[in-house]
């Protein structure tokens, strides 16, 4: 992740944020998973072979990234969360494009290994917890969006 640019004016809006590589092909697969036909196309910067290009579909775009992924690039729209606990505990403001990818990017910050799937965290097997327990028991520590206070600013 590169650049973020944000409108100061309208706290509504949310910031874009440049991503490149790897990472705006996997998030592109992402919104893809999302939305229907045509989905989400990337951007490729010029090289000394080729022209800048928009408009990559997904395949496209890895063709391109098996040489050089930096050349790969698109804009993701991304929102500020403040989370809290519900027993009012401030955890910071955290960045994602829905209220679970900015809960999500808190518990890894923490340490956690999961991921976002259908708005739910998701806890990968091998997850960081010291404390073992019944199964979902990640789930049972960490909580899913409704178990939080999050506000989109």
């Amino acid at each position: 992740m590169n650049d973020t640019a944000n409108n100061s004016d309208s706290k509504t809006e949310a910031a874009m944020e440049k991503l490149t590589g790897y990472d705006a092909i996997e998030h592109a697969r992402k919104v893809n998973a999302r939305i229907p036909c045509p989905g989400m196309r990337l951007s490729k910067y010029a090289d000394p072979t080729e022209d800048a290009r928009s408009g990559l579909t997904v395949e496209e775009a890895e063709e391109v990234a098996r040489e050089d992924p930096s050349l790969i690039y698109c804009f993701a729209t991304v929102k500020h969360y403040q989370i809290y606990s519900t027993a009012g505990e401030d955890y910071g403001i955290w960045q994602g494009a829905t209220p679970a990818e900015a809960l999500a990017a808190m518990h890894r910050e923490a340490g956690y290994s999961c991921q976002v799937q259908d708005e739910q965290i998701v806890f990968d097997d091998d997850c960081n917890l010291s404390s073992p327990g019944p199964t979902g028991y990640r789930e049972d520590l960490c909580g899913q969006v409704e178990d939080w206070d999050i506000s989109e600013l």
